[in-house]
């Protein structure tokens, strides 16, 4: 089959090839799906370009491999299934997350077939736009996850960076759902995006903001998740006792009491109860889908540094099927 797939660090353009790997086949419990689209977060971009590779090194978790494939998210078609396998069957819609953090042949969500756990994949009502779709379950998943770490009360009120992001925003929107006062930054193109989302407060996105978050809540905000990394800074818009939640792993201060969290998606990937609650929020509209760019398979270097220089609204999406609905090759970069 083939794949996206780089066996060493370095320049995109030279490192990331569409490669025939080898096939997966399920086993016990486990479901195989041909991947419509899978979308590209900055951890999946950071691999082969080396920037997150030594996070995960360093973490013991990056195995040396002949023709490594990243990617978390994907949707697309159930193609087979294994034993004990119940729920699914082939011609199924999709979303499912995987990881290539794991024993090889098992493959990240950047290929033509996939193999994961039953627990890491849900059910789409059919018809649906499979390519929106698989930008939803890492970014939200991240999301919940940091929001749990806060461990707030329901009428807390939490601040949001990057909140125009793909996981800021979803960031913003769960709050919301969990009944807290949200405080989230916005550049000034972004604040009616960021207004809609459901913040309740947006503050310009600068150096500034643990002084602007201050003038908004005077006692601190109780939780901060952190989407736009912007880590030891946001110290002082913290209450005493309060947490943040940081998508890296960050060393931050911990006078009074303050607590520097991490949500590992890894951790929750066989989650389905979290995953099946993120399907329904964004069925029922509640969770934006949002898709930056669409590119074929030959443009993932393309769509790798579009992730890694920031600034999308959205994430893009590989297309692994080029006769989609609602694919249209991108022309550039």
């Amino acid at each position: 089959m083939r794949a996206i797939a780089f066996s060493e660090f370095g320049d995109l353009d030279r490192v990331v090839r569409v490669r025939e790997v080898p096939d997966v086949y399920p086993g016990p419990g486990d479901i195989r799906v041909r991947v419509v689209a899978a979308a590209v977060s900055p951890s999946d971009a950071g691999l082969p370009s080396g920037q997150t590779a030594k996070l995960w090194r360093t973490m013991g978790l990056f195995p040396p491999a002949r023709n490594f494939v990243a990617g978390y998210d994907a949707a697309g078609v159930v193609d087979d299934v294994g034993p004990d396998v119940g729920g699914f069957a082939a011609g199924d819609e999709v979303a499912i997350l995987t990881t290539a953090l794991q024993p090889q042949p098992t493959f990240g969500s950047h290929a033509e077939y996939v193999v994961v756990p039953q627990e890491s994949a849900v059910l789409l009502p059919r018809g649906s736009d499979l390519i929106a779709w698989s930008t939803l379950l890492m970014n939200s998943l991240t999301a919940r996850m940091a929001l749990e770490l806060l461990n707030l009360d329901t009428d807390s009120v939490v601040a949001v960076t990057g909140a125009a992001g793909a996981v800021g925003a979803y960031a913003v929107q769960l709050a919301k759902r969990r009944g807290h006062t949200v405080v989230a930054d916005a550049a000034d193109k972004d604040r009616d995006l960021v207004a809609v989302l459901g913040a309740d407060h947006v503050v310009a996105r600068s150096d500034n903001f643990a002084r602007l978050v201050r003038e908004v809540a005077t006692d601190g905000v109780a939780g901060v998740v952190d989407a736009a990394l912007v880590g030891a800074a946001l110290h002082p818009a913290v209450r005493d006792g309060g947490t943040v939640a940081c998508l890296r792993p960050t060393d931050g201060p911990t006078q009074r009491g303050i607590r520097w969290e991490w949500p590992f998606v890894p951790d929750e990937l066989t989650n389905t109860r979290a995953l099946e609650e993120l399907r329904d929020f964004a069925a029922s509209g509640a969770l934006a889908l949002r898709v930056s760019k669409t590119y074929t398979p030959e443009q993932a270097p393309q769509a790798y540094r579009a992730v890694l220089r920031g600034g999308l609204r959205g994430r893009p999406v590989i297309v692994f099927d080029p006769g989609y609905p609602n694919f249209h090759v991108q022309a550039g970069e």
